[in-house]
């Protein structure tokens, strides 16, 4: 392992430290845990290097991300954001993948809520089920929502991501004046009914506008709002599809087409095979999220300055474009020596200058392969 590769996975580590640590203190104020845990926004899985299998995989809690180019800055709680290559990214687990919110803060007032929150955590744990590196992270995360739940089944239910006594949170409710109603476990002043469109109902109150998403809700909560609004529930169906007459078709003749005649292809000239020395040699950059990343992009590099050299290739020409391709399948038969001359790292990722040296032969067969010379 790298030593950019290390420091990236302490990084890691120091963003998750807080959410283990926690856990720890369960039984001194779940809520405060939840609402600690609700602050990240998912978790992001990914590799050091292209070849890595599921069991090197590691893992990030982020509270936020930026698309900045080749690369996501991952906002973790510290003064610098993490940047991980795209190419290196697996996967990107959100939290708010329930149907009803993030799964640490969403609103847990109902079986359906808690069946929902069970479906996320069983795929929390499928989706990582491979990843050795990941397992204490995912651990603490699935206790968190297992503690959320045995709090709602003593009793207790989460709105706004406070948790209230469930019998004391009916009987304040139930003091509360009759132009009041209760709407999917939020309180609205005299609501009146404005419009249903794209499965969100609109309903103006004394506070203002208020939406309300209606496409996970079952068909009883739904009987309940508009017995509470006082409108048709038939509202929430989607009408029948209306019936088409079809017409007759009409027939006409069809008009004449002359085709042309195809032009047979023609086969490119290709140059020769330009003069080359026996070992093309020289000094190439690379850059990667580790040590290991920069060198392969390092020699990589090489092989597509040489042939850009000797084939005098224009960047992001078509041809130049195929090479890169192509290189990044020949690198390791290409470059055979290599020796790293100088390296520097900051947070966001690692240089490296190399020394290369390429056997013409491999070379020459190359080119001919991407049919840039004839041999």
């Amino acid at each position: 392992m790298s030593l950019a590769h290390s420091k990236y996975r302490l990084s890691c580590l120091g963003s998750n430290i807080v959410l283990i640590f926690l856990i720890a203190w369960i039984g001194i104020g779940v809520g405060h845990v939840a609402a600690q845990a609700a602050q990240y926004e998912g978790l992001v899985v990914s590799r050091a290097t292209l070849s890595d299998t599921a069991k090197y995989y590691t893992g990030l809690l982020f509270r936020g991300y930026k698309d900045t180019g080749g690369w996501l800055a991952f906002e973790v709680g510290q003064k610098k954001p993490i940047e991980i290559e795209k190419g290196l990214i697996v996967k990107m687990i959100h939290f708010d993948n329930t149907g009803i919110g993030n799964a640490f803060s969403a609103n847990l007032t109902s079986d359906q809520d808690v069946q929902r929150i069970l479906v996320f955590r069983d795929y929390l744990k499928s989706t990582t089920a491979d990843m050795p590196t990941l397992t204490k992270t995912v651990k603490t995360l699935c206790n968190l929502l297992e503690n959320d739940l045995a709090m709602y089944r003593s009793g207790n239910i989460r709105i706004g991501g406070r948790w209230s006594d469930k019998l004391a949170w009916e009987r304040a409710n139930a003091k509360v004046s009759a132009t009041t109603q209760i709407l999917n476990g939020q309180a609205y002043q005299n609501p009146k009914f404005v419009s249903f469109k794209d499965e969100t109902l609109t309903l103006a109150h004394e506070g203002g506008i208020a939406k309300i998403a209606v496409s996970a809700m079952s068909a009883k909560e739904k009987q309940q709002i508009a017995a509470s609004l006082k409108i048709d529930p038939a509202i929430f169906t989607p009408p029948a599809p209306v019936a088409t007459v079809s017409m007759p078709a009409q027939v006409f003749e069809p008009a004449v087409v002359v085709k042309p005649k195809p032009v047979p292809p023609t086969e490119p000239v290709l140059p020769p095979a330009p003069e080359l020395p026996s070992f093309i040699e020289g000094e190439s950059i690379g850059r990667g999220s580790s040590e290991n990343v920069a060198v392969r992009h390092a020699r990589r590099q090489a092989v597509a300055d040489a042939v850009k050299k000797y084939l005098k290739l224009t960047d992001g020409s078509l041809a130049a474009n195929d090479l890169e391709n192509k290189v990044n399948m020949n690198i390791d038969s290409l470059v055979d020596e290599q020796e790293k001359i100088a390296m520097k790292s900051d947070l966001r990722n690692v240089v490296v200058i190399i020394k290369y040296r390429i056997e013409r032969n491999q070379f020459v067969k190359l080119l001919a392969e991407m049919k840039l010379i004839r041999m």
